[in-house]
């Protein structure tokens, strides 16, 4: 099951400590103002490893030397401490792992002294690959800057509704104020919900710039492809000239093969062979330096392969460790009092200690292998790093190819300077070069840019990112999220003059409008905080739903919500029979019921944390109010969080 938060600690500097224990399910903080409600929130952002602390300063602040926030995930516990800001070291956290709750039953500020607290944001990465959060680099394009690894800071915004956003007419996320934010959020939701990996960004980056190397290759092809005729009167153009000054009479209208054999092959020259040493030596470290170059190529190709390879090594090593662990905990060698010969009843204590050791390491393997937990490693960034290395070295191959074939016309046209020493056999010399290139332009580019090569591994790529799929899953999941919204919508109080409504929110734009009578409304365009309030608590609910119902989400099962009574009751007295009160009761009822139908269909129970004002509410289908609370805070009997 997905992540979901056990239990919320503070400690002082004495090592006293307050704490708060939640389950999964509805889960209520209720009572005044002011006992520390909403600051359980803010908390929970800051060790959520946020750049900047929110909690209300005050008594909290002043008490709190620790904060502490333990996460329950598949049986394993993931715990998160993290110093206050007026410590000086909240640049730093603290992050462990635990294969059961046993740690729990001690549980003491002087569990943090045997854990070395590292940076903000080496903490960070270590809590998102626990929880399957393991992208490198989120950049679509190598040509902007690199985006960095997904973040679990993106994700808040999904998590928390806090007091001042709930009924929020112009804003529905948290952070949303700030554009890149925002764009983050957007960017990484695939990514939370499982859709996509690191080699899908990696493909897509490759892509691009294939696809740009592709087109400039053309071009050039356009430009170096032209009709005999033309290819005829350029040829004319480059051997005229040599032809007047050596006085030379031929056809010119010859036919374009017969020129080309003419010009190729112009009067009064001879074959020229590599003569100097010099020459020969760098023509032998050229070709030396392309054997060394396609060993290079040859173990990247190895290492690219083996890359590939591990990948389905390690899902068959992590079956290897389930059996393993199955078998001991089926196997289990209980405890056995002294042992005896069977034959002469004599004590055998060697035997004992035998026994003993081999219990110790059976139950030091078995925590190892539950240690491994949810822990992921994303190889994008090395599959990356080696096709870079294999495009390099390629490229290289054809450098010195091209150098190679340069020294043999620059051998050829100094050795007609040496031999001949006159401006007509250098004339001669640089234009059969001009004559050459001409007709081996087509083949250099060809041979230079692979453009053959390049567009088969773009089809590929092409081929790698459609089996991901991710515009009909996201076309899905905008059908699935409008059914949800509009079912929750329905059963809570929305404005009578607008019904019917369908609600409708783009994942892709995270753009959100109600259709009424075939007209669209934003949410800013609607009157009403009971309209806003239906519009906010539909679409979260349908989110938590969404994540829940997606195997392969990471992003913990959570959804904070602070005082959705305040839209009824904004000073906070709520008066008894009150009609307003039945509405909040009925808040309490949808999203008990959301919670339900999501366990009924996904088999996951999400978490829905709400601090209210209001208490003792009487809900339908049997549920108790009081069963729902985990913490009542009063003014009147002194209970507050400090």
């Amino acid at each position: 099951m997905k992540a979901v938060i056990k239990k919320v600690i503070i400690f002082n500097s004495s090592g006293d400590m307050r704490f708060v224990d939640f389950k999964r399910g509805v889960n209520v903080i209720t009572g005044d103002s002011k006992t520390g409600k909403s600051a359980i929130l803010e908390i929970v952002d800051y060790c959520l490893f946020s750049g900047v602390s929110s909690i209300p300063a005050g008594v909290i602040t002043e008490f709190a030397e620790l904060f502490c926030v333990i996460y329950e995930v598949d049986g394993n516990y993931i715990v998160v401490g993290r110093h206050a800001r007026k410590t000086g070291k909240g640049k730093a956290a603290y992050v462990k792992i635990e294969t059961n709750d046993l740690f729990l039953d001690e549980f003491s500020c002087d569990y943090f002294s045997s854990i070395q607290p590292v940076l903000l944001k080496v903490a960070q990465s270590r809590f998102e690959k626990f929880i399957g959060l393991a992208v490198s680099d989120i950049s679509y394009s190598v040509n902007n800057r690199k985006e960095g690894k997904a973040s679990i800071r993106s994700a808040s915004s999904i998590l928390f509704q806090h007091q001042n956003l709930i009924a929020n007419k112009h804003a529905l996320f948290h952070r949303f104020e700030s554009y890149d934010k925002r764009d983050r959020t957007i960017k990484e939701f695939p990514i939370f919900m499982g859709w996509v990996d690191g080699e899908y960004y990696s493909s897509l980056r490759e892509l691009e710039e294939l696809e740009k190397k592709i087109k400039v290759e053309q071009k050039l092809r356009e430009k170096s492809t032209k009709s005999e005729s033309e290819k005829k009167e350029t040829v004319k153009n480059l051997v005229e000239s040599y032809f007047s000054y050596i006085n030379y009479q031929y056809d010119c209208d010859l036919p374009l093969r017969k020129l080309k054999a003419l010009a190729q092959e112009l009067p009064m020259l001879q074959e020229v062979s590599y003569s100097s040493n010099g020459v020969w030596r760098k023509y032998e470290e050229l070709n030396d330096s392309i054997t060394n170059d396609r060993a290079i190529l040859s173990d990247v190709e190895k290492r690219l392969v083996l890359l590939e390879s591990n990948g389905d090594q390690a899902y068959s090593y992590m079956n290897s460790l389930n059996n393993i662990q199955s078998t001991l905990a089926v196997n289990n060698i209980s405890d056995t009092k002294d042992i005896t010969c069977p034959v002469c009843e004599s004590q055998l204590p060697h035997m004992n200690e035998q026994l003993y050791s081999i219990n110790e390491a059976r139950a030091g393997l078995f925590n190892k292998i539950q240690q491994i937990g949810h822990y992921t490693e994303d190889r994008s960034e090395q599959v990356t790093a080696l096709e870079s290395q294999k495009s390099k070295v390629q490229r290289q191959i054809r450098i010195n190819r091209a150098k190679l074939k340069e020294l043999e016309i620059s051998q050829k046209e100094v050795a007609q300077k040496i031999r001949f020493r006159d401006s007509a056999m250098t004339m001669r010399g640089k234009t059969m070069s001009q004559v050459a290139e001409f007709f081996n332009r087509d083949n250099l580019i060809s041979s230079d840019t692979n453009l053959s090569e390049s567009r088969q591994r773009a089809i590929k790529l092409r081929e790698k990112i459609n089996l991901y799929g991710l515009q009909e899953k996201y076309n899905a999941a905008n059908r699935f999220l409008s059914k949800s919204m509009t079912d929750i919508c329905d059963e809570l109080d929305f404005e009578d003059e607008l019904r019917p409504v369908t609600l409708h929110f783009d994942l892709e734009s995270f753009s959100f409008h109600v259709e009424s009578r075939k007209q669209k409304i934003r949410l800013y365009e609607m009157g009403s905080g009971a309209n806003w309030l239906a519009c906010h608590l539909s679409l979260f609910l349908s989110l938590l739903h969404l994540t829940a119902k997606e195997e392969n989400s990471c992003i913990p099962s959570i959804l904070f919500i602070d005082q959705p009574s305040q839209v009824y009751f904004p000073s906070g007295r709520i008066q008894k029979d009150d009609k307003d009160l039945m509405e909040v009761a009925n808040i309490f009822d949808v999203i008990n019921k959301k919670l339900e139908d999501i366990k009924l269909s996904t088999d996951e129970q999400p978490q829905v944390i709400i601090m209210e004002h209001a208490d003792n509410l009487s809900l339908e289908n049997g549920i108790i109010f009081e069963d729902l609370v985990v913490e009542r805070w009063t003014e009147s009997t002194g209970d507050k969080l400090i």
